[in-house]
């Protein structure tokens, strides 16, 4: 099996002996089909597109490729949002949010996906899937001989650079995805930033941003705090702004850490952070 990587989040393909397999189908129609194009002139037959997760980035062009005749598969978590995509609007905002319904990135078609096993066989060739979740709660990693298509399991370190709080709804689970990776000898591709030069290197700097967002979250809440005033601190230590959407997608990790890692009380009307003891520092 040998593969290619095209688009700016990326999309994957493996390359068989008599079949091709794509991985993730960028935002829209336009992504996947300059793909599927480009397999389909070189001979080969795509026997299915398989995603890492139904974020609309790596799912937004599934419903051409579906219209193409290509068979969707996902874990059974992310199918279900696939297939449901105003999940995803609820997911980000904590309810529908009808002022960011309308962004690709949010809604995307709906297309049908079938759910995935362990294991993927193309012909005598097995597509082994793996639990990569953190990011997302279901998203899964596709590994064949030793290349690993691991979707947002990480992030450049450029796109950390660019973004320095990343989209992540499970710290804890995210920690857990990049101990794993890190043993990973392989070649690893992931979706911002396509093949990644120095594995341990990017992994490492992915988990020292987010123990440094955790040690900011302790230093912060020590002596307690409004769980408003917090966010908006950890938000201005690291220049977060733009609009709706993103103040939603940079939350989430922090939100995260904070009923990961410390203690939450209502009182009068607020949520408070309770001051940290020996036990949680």
């Amino acid at each position: 099996m040998d593969f290619e990587i095209f688009g700016r989040v990326t999309i994957g393909v493996m390359n068989f002996d008599k079949y091709a397999v794509i991985v993730d189908s960028g935002i829209d129609e336009n992504d996947i089909r300059k793909v599927i194009n480009n397999v389909t002139k070189n001979g080969k037959d795509i026997l299915a597109l398989l995603i890492t997760h139904a974020h609309s980035d790596h799912s937004g062009g599934a419903f051409f490729a579906s219209k193409r005749g290509i068979k969707v598969y996902s874990s059974k978590l992310e199918a279900d949002l696939i297939m449901n995509p105003s999940l995803l609007n609820v997911i980000i905002s904590g309810f529908y949010n009808s002022q960011i319904s309308g962004s690709k990135f949010v809604t995307p078609n709906y297309t049908k996906v079938d759910y995935l096993d362990q294991t993927f066989r193309v012909g005598e060739e097995i597509i082994e899937v793996i639990d990569l979740k953190g990011h997302s709660l279901g998203q899964v990693g596709f590994k064949v001989g030793d290349v690993l298509f691991a979707g947002d399991s990480l992030f450049s370190i450029d796109i950390l650079e660019k973004h320095p709080i990343p989209y992540v709804l499970n710290v804890p689970d995210f920690i857990k995805t990049l101990d794993i990776l890190y043993d990973f000898s392989g070649k690893i591709v992931i979706s911002h930033g396509g093949l990644v030069e120095d594995n341990k290197k990017v992994i490492s700097y992915n988990k020292k941003r987010i123990e440094e967002m955790i040690e900011l979250f302790k230093d912060f809440s020590a002596s307690g705090i409004e769980i408003n005033v917090l966010i908006k601190r950890m938000l201005n230590h690291y220049n977060s702004g733009g609009n709706i959407l993103n103040y939603l997608l940079d939350t989430t990790a922090i939100k995260s850490i904070i009923f990961s890692y410390g203690e939450v009380e209502y009182k009068d009307g607020d949520l408070i952070i309770m001051p940290l003891t020996t036990e949680n520092i």
